[in-house]
């Protein structure tokens, strides 16, 4: 009996990790501070993420909030709101590897790798330069209501 139970489990493990395709990625993730929403999509065998909601999308001054924490002055100007955040991920047996997040509160770029988990949540750790070993990652959820943010 025990022996069944082994070979199901196994089965049903492998399964699982057969079903992980590419495409699963392909969503709209509210983050975990809940600020934003990055609707991920792919470009060419890139996959790419924009911010596509923002909760408070205008800056104090009325007007649309701007990347204006960017480490390149010529970009300041940027709008937040349809702005890649995500760049450069390429997929790699389950996981989306090679590319980079840009963080506009800071205006910096880490290295990540992102990953479905097990309750479909998008989990991505985000580390700087080679540093790998000071890595920190983020859960992102999906999001299921689009009418509740005003998307599609």
């Amino acid at each position: 009996m025990k022996g069944l139970i082994t070979i199901i489990t196994l089965f049903t493990l492998t399964n699982c990790i057969a079903n992980t395709d590419s495409t699963e990625i392909l969503n709209y993730w509210l983050t975990d501070t809940e600020e934003y929403i990055v609707q991920i999509y792919e470009e060419n065998g890139v996959y790419k993420g924009k911010i596509v909601w923002l909760l408070n999308p205008l800056a104090m001054d009325g007007e649309a909030r701007r990347d204006v924490m960017n480490n390149e002055p010529e970009l300041r100007s940027r709008l937040l709101m349809g702005l890649d955040v995500l760049d450069g991920f390429e997929y790699d047996d389950g996981d989306w590897r090679h590319g980079s997040v840009y963080n506009f509160k800071n205006g910096n770029d880490y290295n990540a790798h992102l990953k479905i988990d097990n309750d479909g949540n998008l989990r991505w750790t985000g580390y700087y330069g080679i540093l790998f070993f000071l890595g920190k990652t983020k859960v992102w959820t999906p999001v299921s209501d689009l009418k509740k943010y005003g998307l599609k």
